[in-house]
């Protein structure tokens, strides 16, 4: 009993928390850009595996945010007075 009513308010909350967030759509065009994406790597795997797909597309994806992160970093060290 005191489990049942303490499940019950902890669920309770969760709900009211989640309610918070409003609901939303998504628009159509984004979808099929979605789907266009999807297709592309089946597409992808017909000529290679889908693993190595993954792991190549990731470490591009590592080695572009690295980039931005490196010059993000460079462009607030140029800020600073003094320092070159």
């Amino acid at each position: 009993m005191i489990s049942q009513t303490l499940l019950l308010l902890f669920f309770g909350l969760i709900h009211a928390l989640i309610s918070i967030v409003p609901s939303f759509s998504i628009p159509s065009g984004m979808v099929s850009a979605i789907s266009d994406v999807f297709s592309l790597i089946a597409t992808a795997g017909y000529f290679l595996p889908l693993g190595t797909f993954i792991s190549v597309m990731s470490i591009m994806l590592a080695v572009y945010n690295i980039q931005i992160i490196w010059g993000l970093i460079h462009w607030v060290l140029r800020k600073i007075p003094g320092i070159s």
